[in-house]
């Protein structure tokens, strides 16, 4: 009997670390039962990633490089091959976030021809919060500085992140390709069960067979945090990363609102009316998700929400400032004189 293949495509933001590091912590639980979340890297990355970032020119990015020290990509392809030959399970199971991303330019037929079935889990989110963690996220790991509603004005942000979202061509492309028996649309919303929760339930087991509570991962980092990670000063982006831990634990410290975000009205405002057609192609589609789901009601969070601007002014940021001088940490005392961009 020919083997299936569970593969989890992302989209990246939408509970991916939380699903790899359970996957690989349950791995000996999932065998017993028939699947097989391959051992091919590390626990802080989705299995098939290294794979994917051997596609990268160069094999790979400084980020996965600095987080993934003891694993490279260069022979990742063949040792994925070699997992997946040798493993006794009837089910395999392969997640990389970034498949979603890279399936435009690489179809991954050399992993998925080598199964009989291909059940394809697509995760989403509503788009808000998506564009705010990943500028987190881009902000964490160097790879964007500056305020919100810079990157939100930025090429970047129309020429990459919004094509990123267009949902229905997502789904429509996974459903084209594998067939709609074999596509398990998950969302990251509040009415839905965890992201873990519905992987399991989608592959035919239950997270109550013996199986650990998981753990939420890779959470965004407040509104004072982050301004202090966009503004420090850097020397490039391999030194940004061996410092900012630091930063994160002092700026925690000295965090005069936890629980504020940047997630304020203008920024909705900003971003909503980018996805108006997409995301009435996609409920269209399909009836998983609807327009509730992709956009709740933030007003909660806004009204504890905070402007860039209005951090690096104030007085616990010009402490941290201080703080950050005596460890040889550069934070600029004054906003940049151009200010963000107004979202119009």
């Amino acid at each position: 009997m020919g083997k299936t293949l569970h593969l989890h495509v992302g989209l990246p933001k939408c509970g991916s670390s939380s699903l790899q590091a359970y996957l690989i912590r349950l791995r000996p639980k999932l065998l017993d039962q028939g699947y097989d979340y391959l051992d091919i890297s590390d626990s802080s990355t989705g299995n098939l990633t290294p794979s994917v970032k051997s596609l990268s020119p160069g094999g790979g990015d400084i980020v996965f490089r600095h987080f993934n020290s003891g694993r490279s990509t260069e022979n990742a392809s063949d040792e994925l091959f070699a997992a997946i030959d040798a493993s006794p399970a009837p089910n395999l199971i392969l997640s990389a976030e970034s498949v979603a991303k890279r399936r435009r330019t690489h179809d991954f037929r050399e992993i998925t021809d080598r199964f009989e079935t291909v059940q394809v889990h697509l995760a989403l989110r509503p788009r808000v919060e998506w564009v705010v963690s990943h500028y987190a996220q881009g902000i964490k790991t160097g790879k964007y500085r500056g305020p919100l509603e810079t990157f939100l004005q930025s090429p970047r942000f129309q020429d990459h992140v919004v094509p990123m979202l267009t949902f229905a061509d997502h789904f429509s492309y996974w459903q084209d390709r594998v067939g709609p028996e074999y596509l398990h649309l998950h969302f990251a919303g509040s009415r839905f069960p965890s992201m873990v929760d519905q992987f399991l339930s989608a592959i035919g087991l239950q997270s109550k067979q013996e199986m650990e509570p998981a753990g939420r991962r890779n959470q965004s980092p407040s509104a004072f945090v982050l301004s202090a990670l966009a503004t420090v000063r850097r020397q490039n982006r391999a030194q940004f990363l061996k410092v900012q831990k630091k930063i994160i634990r002092l700026a925690e410290r000295l965090d005069p609102s936890p629980e504020a975000s940047l997630l304020t009205w203008d920024v909705e405002r900003f971003i909503r009316p980018k996805f108006e057609d997409d995301s009435q192609a996609f409920l269209a589609i399909q009836d998983r998700i609807s327009a509730e789901d992709l956009w709740p009601d933030y007003s909660e969070r806004q009204e504890m929400a905070t402007r860039f601007d209005d951090v690096v002014q104030g007085k616990p940021y010009q402490k941290l400032s201080k703080r950050l001088a005596t460890k040889g940490i550069d934070l600029p005392r004054e906003p940049d004189p151009t200010g963000p961009i107004p979202l119009h």
